[in-house]
């Protein structure tokens, strides 16, 4: 399946995430090393769960902000579906519910949080946040007809088959031994998370091949670190590579843990 390229990258203009809508003045002086004025959002609470941001640019260190950061709300269609068909949050209205959430009538949704520490340059950074989660949900569509069934999971047998059952026979001896498949399932359960952890982590690895591959052709400067946040079905995943981490504050009862 053909992917989508990440484009040129001029080291010499300024980039920053879309979602700050910034003008060509703000911009210009997003790059300033003496003012060093803090970005955030315009309109607060217009990003998806009233998510927060602020960066503000380093204090010389590099003659821009090489970090990029990207919030979207993805579709994931059914398998042979075009990868260019990911819907992306500029294209779709947020609507609160727990199907709009996660469940569309033609395939899956989620909402995804990206945070990309570039170093030596911006490019990798800026690829990253543009692709990364196209690739994430490239590898979902595969799972698009399992996951909304996850009453079904984990895998298992019809009891007439399982072990406890078999253990009530008086004499093994004379018990059939069970299918290669069968015995596959009862020593292994495969979860609906397993599943989508699978699928980031194929999708972390597909987008550095894609850097690595296409570094010299578009020009793409420099590394990046990646930390990710999906939203699926209810669950929250996490990942990240590089020397990124994670705080994860829950609230329960009003007390954070």
């Amino acid at each position: 399946m053909e992917h989508p390229n990440p484009g040129n990258q001029n080291s010499s203009t300024p980039c920053r995430p879309a979602f700050l809508n910034l003008s060509a003045k703000e911009l210009q002086e997003s790059g300033d090393h003496f003012i060093r004025k803090v970005l955030t959002l315009k309109r607060p609470g217009e990003l998806p769960w009233e998510t927060g941001y602020a960066e503000v640019i380093n204090a010389g260190k590099s003659q821009q902000n090489e970090d990029q950061a990207c919030c979207e709300f993805v579709t994931v269609e059914k398998q042979n579906a075009k990868f260019s068909d990911c819907k992306e949050l500029q294209d779709l209205k947020i609507v609160q519910g727990e199907k709009c959430l996660s469940q569309e009538d033609d395939g899956l949704s989620f909402y995804y949080w990206g945070l990309f520490d570039g170093h030596a340059g911006c490019g990798c950074a800026i690829a990253a946040s543009r692709l990364l989660h196209l690739h994430i949900c490239d590898h979902l569509r595969d799972l698009v007809h399992i996951l909304p069934h996850s009453a079904a999971a984990p895998l298992s047998l019809d009891p007439g088959n399982r072990i406890d059952h078999m253990a009530g026979i008086k004499s093994l001896e004379n018990a059939q031994a069970p299918e290669v498949a069968v015995r596959f399932h009862l020593e292994k359960q495969v979860f609906p998370e397993s599943l989508v952890i699978g699928a980031i982590e194929n999708a972390f690895k597909e987008m550095d091949e894609q850097i690595k591959r296409e570094r010299t052709t578009y020009k793409i400067e420099g590394g990046c670190c990646a930390l990710v946040a999906v939203y699926l079905l209810g669950k929250l995943y996490v990942a990240n590579a590089g020397d990124s981490r994670y705080a994860v504050l829950v609230s329960v009862n009003g007390h954070n843990h």
